[in-house]
Parts: C-alpha cells; structure tokens; sequence
C-alpha cells in the first residue's frame, strides 16, 4: 500500500502548491493550462502531460473523490498485484485514458486521476472474478456500474481506463485459479 498513498501524497502536494496561489484554495482550475491535457499541447510536443494530467485536479471535491476511490482500489490493487505491477497499471492505464483527449472538442481539458483508478478497479475486478457468481462477466458488469455512476464526467477516459485495466489484471492473472484472498 506503500505505492498508493505516496500517488496520493503527490496528488495532495500539487493540489496545495496551487492552492496556495489561487484565489481560492477550492478551486485551482486557472492553473489548467499549465498542467491539464490538451489537443493543442499534445500537437505542440508536450508529451509529459499524457501523464502530468492525472496529477493535477480542477477543484477540492475532484481530488477528494479520486483520493478516495485511488485509496480503496489502489491499496487492493498494489496488494493483489504487487508495488511493480500496480505501478505499471496506474501509469499504463492513466497514459492509456490520457489519449481520450483525441475523442473530446478542441478546446477541451483533461485533468484527474481517475482514468488510471479506473484501471486499478478494471484490474483489481479481472483478479477476483473468481469470486463472482458468472465469473467475468460478472466482474465487467461490476466495472460498468462503476463507469456509468461516474459518467458525468470524462466519459471516454474513463471508459479507456477501465479497458486498459481490463486488459492488464488479464494477462497478469492469465493461468492463475484466483485472487480472493
């Protein structure tokens, strides 16, 4: 769980640094254009905000919420995968939801980590879908739950993170009886 909590630490800490400058420390989304994604930065080379973007989040609620859900499903996550393994879901998955920007309006702004807890979620159901009644279909019926109570916000990174999650708790589980530790 170590991993987890240092990812929300980060995510806290930049939060705070530009709290601490905005005129409001409840929201901070005037410091977007320094750190969300874009179409336009994405053509103008800055590759690093494929990542930087799930690091920075609009206002207080949008990182509480993600803080809380990257706590229940990342410690589960690290715990069923291992510190390595996590780390490769979350940054596989954020990079992943990261290139829904292409499916969005010019104009607009990817921020928040929740494509990538998206991810760990997606992984974390594939690992145990042993415990589940059907199986894996059930574990994507699950994961879909999920992804529609949150649909009201990054529809597409969302859903992109949870595939990636998918895919990845798969083939790291492929051949194994079960996670239901």
């Amino acid at each position: 769980m170590f991993a987890t909590i240092v990812i929300v630490l980060i995510n806290i800490i930049i939060y705070i640094f530009f709290a601490a400058k905005a005129p409001s420390p409840l929201t901070i989304s005037e410091f977007s254009p320094a750190m969300a994604l874009t179409l336009e930065t994405l053509k103008e080379g800055e590759l690093s905000r494929l990542i930087t973007n799930f690091f920075f989040h609009f206002d207080l609620p949008h990182l509480g919420y993600n803080m809380l859900f990257l706590l229940i499903f990342g410690s589960r996550c690290e715990e069923i995968f291992g510190t390595r393994r996590f780390l490769l879901i979350y940054f596989v998955s954020g990079i992943f939801s990261s290139l829904s920007i292409f499916f969005y309006p010019p104009g607009s702004s990817l921020a928040g980590a929740s494509g990538a807890i998206f991810g760990l979620l997606g992984s974390v159901l594939v690992a145990q879908r042993t415990l589940y009644a059907h199986g894996f279909a059930t574990s994507l019926l699950y994961g879909m739950v999920f992804f529609i109570i949150a649909v009201t916000t990054g529809f597409m990174a969302h859903l992109l993170g949870l595939i990636m999650g998918f895919v990845l708790g798969y083939v790291f589980t492929y051949g194994e009886e079960s996670h239901d530790e």
